[in-house]
This record gives C-alpha cells, structure tokens and sequence, in this order.
C-alpha cells in the first residue's frame, strides 16, 4: 500500500491509497513526499486538506460555503475543476492562504485557523436563540468586554 503524506501550516494529512482515508496529524517534515521522490498536490488535494485540518465533513465544510456536498465531493474526486470564486470564498470564510491553495506555496492558513472555529460556533449558536436571547447574550457579551477593559483598574483601586 503506497502512502502519501501531504504537510502544510502546522498539519499533516496522510493519504493511505488502498483505503482512501485520510486522518489528519501532527506536522512532520514540510515536504510532499511519495516515496522518495517529491509529489505535487494539486488544489483538489489542497481543498480536502483544508477541509480535514477543519475537522469538517464534505456537508458542513459544503454549507459553509453555500454549496451542496456532492459539489465538495466532485471538488475533492477531480471530477469538476473549482472555480475562482469558490477558491477565493474557501479563502475568505476559513482564513486559507491563497498563495497555498491555488499553488502550494507557505503556509495552509493565514492566522490561527481556531480563532475562526470559534467565531463559526459562536454566531452558530448565536442564531439558534430566540430574540430576545440573542439581546440577553449581546449584552452579556459588552459586559464582558467592558469587565475586560476596565476590570485591571477596577482591581487596582480597591485594593
């Protein structure tokens, strides 16, 4: 069974050809390697790499983006050839370095894709309240932010 392992932006993700898994893994050397000759990705590869490091399925990476699963599916088999609005959407919404995607070049991400993550969860979960607890939450929220601000001084002065 021939295995490639593809690292990029801190990621590895391992292709087993056999099995067509691919698991997602801590970040060996930074190069391509198929055997001992280098491989080159191509965007397919990297759009499924992406999509991994996410830890998302083809549907929700997909729902994300305003498309249906079979289009991520199609998108990651080479089937149909990804179009410039859609790579550069993928870049926008999950902070994916363009230079990266379009030609495997730095580094996969350009900031902490966690921080993206977490904002995906909070207006989530955010638009699953009802009204008036999105209003509760926003408050909460400025609150917070305020004690974030003002809550060294208000320590300081009343010691």
């Amino acid at each position: 069974m021939r295995t490639r392992v593809f690292c990029s932006g801190g990621f590895a993700v391992q292709y087993a050809r056999r099995e067509k898994a691919a698991r997602v893994t801590g970040a060996p050397p930074r190069a391509l390697q198929l055997g001992n000759e280098r491989w080159k990705t191509t965007v397919k590869d990297r759009i499924k790499a992406v999509r991994l490091a996410l830890k998302l399925s083809q549907r929700e990476f997909g729902e994300r983006l305003g498309v249906s699963r079979d289009v991520i599916s199609n998108l990651e088999y080479g089937r149909v050839q990804p179009k410039e609005l859609l790579l550069r959407h993928i870049c926008a919404l999950y902070g994916v370095n363009e230079t990266w995607l379009l030609r495997g070049e730095g580094p996969m991400f350009r900031g902490d894709p966690c921080a993206n993550q977490r904002l995906d969860e909070a207006l989530r979960l955010f638009k699953a309240l009802r009204p008036e607890f999105q209003d509760y939450a926003l408050e909460q929220i400025r609150q917070l932010i305020r004690l974030q601000d003002g809550g060294e001084e208000g320590q300081n002065s009343s010691s």
